[in-house]
C-alpha cells in the first residue's frame, strides 16, 4: 500500500513538472503573460499537493482499517499458549520415560 502512495506522489510531482514546462513554453511563445503563469503554477502546485495529501490520508485510513480487521495475539493469549505448550512437552517427556 505504501508503494501505491509513493507512486501517487511521484505521479503528482510529474504532473506539476509537466504543467510548469507547458506554461513556460506558452510564455516563451507569447501566448500567456508571465505574471499570470506564476499565479497559475502556484495554484496548480497547491491543488496537486492537496490531492497528494488526500490520497495519502485515504491510504493511511485504508491501512488502519485493514490492520484493525486483523486480530493480533495478545500477550495474555501468548503466555497461555506457552504454558499449555510446556505442559504438553512435560507430558510427552513423562510418557517417553515410562515407555523406556
Amino acid at each position: 500500500m505504501l508503494s501505491l502512495v509513493k507512486k501517487g506522489f511521484f505521479l503528482g510531482l510529474g504532473v506539476m513538472v509537466l504543467t510548469k514546462e507547458t506554461i513556460d513554453s506558452f510564455v516563451r511563445r507569447g501566448r500567456v503573460m508571465a505574471k499570470y503563469t506564476k499565479r497559475n503554477v502556484k495554484r496548480r502546485i497547491r491543488t496537486t499537493l492537496k490531492g497528494i495529501d488526500s490520497a495519502t490520508n485515504k491510504g493511511i485510513s485504508h491501512l488502519e482499517k485493514i490492520s484493525g480487521a486483523i486480530k493480533g495475539v495478545s500477550k495474555k493469549d501468548l503466555e497461555s499458549l506457552k504454558a499449555r505448550l510446556e505442559e504438553l512437552e512435560s507430558r510427552v517427556e513423562q510418557t517417553s520415560l515410562k515407555e523406556e
